[in-house]
């Protein structure tokens, strides 16, 4: 099984040039950085897995993160995000998937079980977002993962101390472990 892995935001295109895109930034944590490292942590712990191969895109403007993606031709790929609102309360994970993609949206119910389970955080649910380009344009099916809000100021400090990180990486390298198991039944 083939497996796309991107780290959104890195890079964004405004007024004909690409500029740096850092995502959501709260209580000293940018989203890019914290999510390139845990693709990275994701990456190593699926390299065990025999019959998977977990390959992490090269940073880019969405366009070109779709690209590779769809020159990769994987069964599917997941977008790495964190979350944020401006109610500093707020917690939990959720999927979002491209509407009508029944493989999409089983595969953000799959992987936001398996990231509340493991963070211990409330499963926010899956929802179709047909705006956004990684989902619209990828040829497989893909999601995009929102793990926990970094707006949070506890969430936060997991993320600058790493364990948070972690945990992250665990769900998700577990979600992956799992999808390769059922299909080799």
């Amino acid at each position: 099984m083939k497996i796309a892995l991107c780290i959104g935001h890195g890079l964004k295109t405004f007024r004909r040039s690409e500029v740096y895109d850092p995502g959501a930034a709260w209580h000293g944590v940018e989203e890019y950085r914290a999510c390139r490292e845990i693709a990275a942590m994701i990456v190593d712990l699926c390299a065990p897995i025999l019959g998977l191969e977990v390959s992490c895109m090269p940073v880019g403007t969405p366009q070109q993160r779709v690209r590779d993606v769809n020159d990769l031709d994987p069964e599917y790929a997941v977008e790495l995000h964190l979350n944020a609102s401006r109610d500093e309360s707020v917690r939990g994970c959720e999927c979002l998937f491209f509407p009508g993609s029944e493989r999409g949206e089983e595969l953000a119910v799959h992987f936001a079980s398996y990231l509340s389970e493991v963070l211990h955080t409330r499963n926010r649910g899956v929802r179709a977002r047909e705006d956004l380009y990684f989902l619209r344009a990828t040829r497989c099916p893909a999601i995009i993962t929102e793990a926990e809000f970094v707006s949070h100021p506890d969430v936060a400090w997991g993320i600058s101390e790493g364990f948070m990180r972690q945990c992250i990486a665990f769900a998700h390298a577990r979600a992956i472990a799992n999808l390769v198991w059922e299909g080799s039944e």
